[in-house]
């Protein structure tokens, strides 16, 4: 259950990374779809910077991917562990011959 709750919350997190990136480049736009920037060296900041976080929020929206996916198999793996007996027996169809 930990496992997907963090896979949600850095999924989240991922987007919400994504959205404000592109929403401050459609503010920057004129009406001819050209960015507008104060300087050059602005300019070059704000594309590095704004690469690094679209790459930040690629890796996070990854993880929480990975994590939701490993919460999943967790649970899977557990139902599969309540099956056993407490006297550490396998159900009937699984014991093995011998």
């Amino acid at each position: 259950m930990l496992l997907k709750s963090i896979g949600v919350i850095l999924f989240i997190i991922g987007l919400i990374i994504r959205y404000i990136i592109a929403r401050n480049r459609f503010n920057r736009r004129m009406v001819t779809g050209v960015e507008l920037f104060k300087s050059y060296n602005r300019f070059l900041i704000i594309r590095i910077l704004e690469k690094f976080g679209r790459l930040i929020a690629f890796i996070l929206i990854l993880a929480g991917i990975f994590f939701f996916i490993m919460g999943i198999f967790e649970n899977i793996h557990h139902a599969s562990i309540a099956r056993i007996d407490v006297s550490g027996k396998l159900p009937p169809f699984r014991r093995q011959l011998g």
